[in-house]
């Protein structure tokens, strides 16, 4: 079989779903605890900075535009080093996908099917993931492609649903927090939304069909996943409020739960569940 190439759209989408990954069920609840109200604000400036670290992703995927991460490492670091770091780079994205299977069976257990065994889910995606990774980054990235429209036209029906529970109070005041708990906040939601990112130069630019493109394509799906978290963590103080988004081990789910429509329109948070079930199989592929 010959090297499989994706195209530097397809890439783009895999860059959007998987910043958003598990972030729009977690991060709300995450960054909440510590500065309440102002955790939008945070995101706001994570987002930015996160821009920063794609630049510098892109810059060492400059260096060695033909390798992936792991070879680019044995080919700078050396041999001995380069494998030792390629052994640990593996090993935390073999952990972190275990992670996410993890918290697929807790959310589903939890959230949707509390009679059924955690494992149960975890074994059933895990199933799908591998048989993903079977059949190839090219099937793979046509897969997104198939799901991000839906995605996309999920979460604008989300948004505008749950716009009439706003209360604008509950985001006041502004600005409370403490520069320290901002810093760490920054640092929380960067772990989350922008660090794990470095896990995209395994296909970047490698295995992308037009380099230029695929530049900008990294920038565009990070800025644009990054409006979807900061627009979920709004919401979630919007409608919930800081307290009681904290206390929430899922905000953005219940706030699925809040939308009603004329009596009509209820209980669609499964909804929810599909938006997380798409952007973390990204991330769990990857």
């Amino acid at each position: 079989m010959g090297k499989q190439i994706i195209s530097s759209r397809q890439f783009t989408i895999i860059t959007l779903l998987y910043s958003i990954g598990t972030g729009i069920l977690i991060i709300p609840a995450s960054i909440t605890k510590d500065i309440k109200q102002d955790a939008w604000i945070v995101a706001i400036i994570g987002v930015v900075l996160s821009l920063l670290l794609v630049k510098l992703f892109i810059s060492l995927a400059d260096r060695t535009p033909t390798l992936t991460f792991v070879e680019a490492n044995e080919k700078i670091l050396g041999k001995f080093f380069g494998k030792f770091t390629a052994i640990g780079f593996i090993s935390l994205t073999f952990l972190s996908a275990g992670e996410l299977l993890y918290f697929i069976g807790i959310f589903m257990k939890t959230e949707v099917m509390p009679e059924t065994p955690t494992m149960a889910f975890a074994l059933l995606f895990s199933i799908i993931i591998v048989f993903a990774t079977y059949l190839g980054i090219e099937v793979f990235a046509r897969s997104a492609e198939i799901l991000f429209p839906m995605f996309m036209f999920i979460f604008i029906i989300f948004v505008v649903c749950i716009s009439p529970e706003v209360d604008i109070k509950n985001i006041q005041p502004i600005f409370e927090a403490s520069s320290k708990s901002m810093a760490s906040s920054i640092v929380l939601f960067m772990s989350i939304f922008s660090f794990p990112l470095v896990v995209l130069l395994m296909i970047f630019p490698s295995t992308v069909n037009v380099h230029k493109s695929a530049k900008k394509g990294y920038y565009i799906g990070t800025i644009i996943g990054g409006m979807v978290l900061i627009i979920i963590i709004a919401l979630s103080i919007l409608v919930l409020g800081s307290t009681n988004t904290a206390q929430r081990a899922f905000p953005s789910y219940a706030l699925a739960q809040r939308i009603s429509i004329g009596n009509f329109l209820q209980r669609i948070e499964i909804v929810m569940a599909f938006m997380w079930l798409c952007s973390i199989y990204i991330r769990t592929f990857m």
